[in-house]
C-alpha cells in the first residue's frame, strides 16, 4: 500500500445481540476496538472509518431493511468522505449484504472501492431452503424465533438476497475490485456447525479476483480481536499491508 495516497477502511459490525460497542463484548480485552487500537497504528498511512448499523433491528426494535441501511451507508460515505481516496471495505456477516447493496447506489463510492474483505458473509444459498437455514441461525443468535415475516420485514427473503447478489456480481464484472472472502474455520457452539458454510461465504470468482481463506474462529469470533497476535487480525492486517 502506497504511503503517498491514503486509503479509507470501513468496518461493519453485525450479528451482535446488543448494540453495545465492540469494546464491551466479553471475547475481547476491555476497551479494545481493534480498527482503532490495532489497525490504525499498524497502517498509519490509512484513515480508519467505521460504520455500524443498529443491530437492534434484528431484535424487533428497529425495522430498517437492508435497503435502508445501505442507503444510510452511502449517504454517510458521500457526506463524510468527500475526497478521492481509494476505499477498502471490511464487512462481517450480514454487514456484507448491506455493503453489496450499498455499493451499487453510488458511482463515486463504486469507482473508489479497490478492495473488499468479507468475513463470514452469506453471499448465496443453494436454494431458498439453504438461505432459510443460514438466516434462521443468524436470527437465532440474536435471540429471536425466526419466521418468514421477520425475513420479509428486514428485507432478507431469498428473492431479495438473490437479487442483491446478482447485481453485485454484475457490478464486479465491470469494476476491478479485489475480493477476499474469509471463512469461519470453527463451528459455533450450541449448533455444532458453521453459521455460514463454505459454499455460501465465497463468490467463486477467478483467483486473480477473489482470494478465499479460512480463519481459525467461529462466526462470532472471526471479527473480534483482543490482541494483535490473534490469527484473524494478522490475516486482515497482512492483506491490507
Amino acid at each position: 500500500m502506497s504511503t503517498e495516497r491514503r486509503s479509507t477502511f470501513s468496518r461493519f459490525m453485525s450479528g451482535e445481540k446488543s448494540s453495545a460497542p465492540i469494546s464491551e463484548t466479553p471475547s475481547q480485552s476491555p476497551g479494545v476496538f481493534w480498527p482503532e487500537h490495532f489497525l490504525a497504528p499498524d497502517i498509519p498511512e490509512a484513515i480508519v472509518w467505521t460504520f455500524g448499523y443498529n443491530v437492534d433491528s434484528l431484535a424487533g426494535k428497529n425495522m430498517n431493511t437492508v435497503n435502508d441501511h445501505s442507503r444510510d451507508l452511502v449517504n454517510r460515505l458521500e457526506r463524510e468522505l468527500d475526497d478521492n481516496r481509494p476505499i477498502v471495505f471490511i464487512a462481517h456477516s450480514l454487514g456484507g449484504i448491506v455493503l453489496k447493496d450499498a455499493i451499487k447506489k453510488s458511482e463515486n463510492v463504486r469507482l473508489r472501492t479497490k478492495m473488499i474483505i468479507f468475513l463470514g458473509t452469506p453471499h448465496r444459498g443453494s436454494g431458498a431452503a439453504a438461505w432459510g437455514q443460514i438466516l434462521s441461525t443468524l436470527i437465532t443468535i440474536v435471540g429471536l424465533k425466526p419466521n418468514r415475516q421477520i425475513f420479509k420485514t428486514l428485507g432478507l427473503d431469498s428473492e431479495i438476497l438473490n437479487r442483491i447478489h446478482a447485481d453485485f456480481m454484475n457490478l464486479l464484472a465491470g469494476n476491478r475490485i479485489k475480493i477476499f472472502s474469509l471463512q469461519e474455520g470453527r463451528v459455533l457452539g450450541g449448533i455444532n456447525r458453521k453459521v455460514v458454510d463454505n459454499f455460501s461465504s465465497k463468490l467463486d470468482l477467478p483467483r486473480d479476483m477473489e482470494t478465499v481463506e479460512s480463519i481459525d474462529a467461529n462466526h462470532m469470533q472471526m471479527a473480534r480481536f483482543g490482541s494483535k497476535e490473534d490469527e484473524g487480525y494478522r490475516v486482515i492486517r497482512d492483506i491490507l499491508r
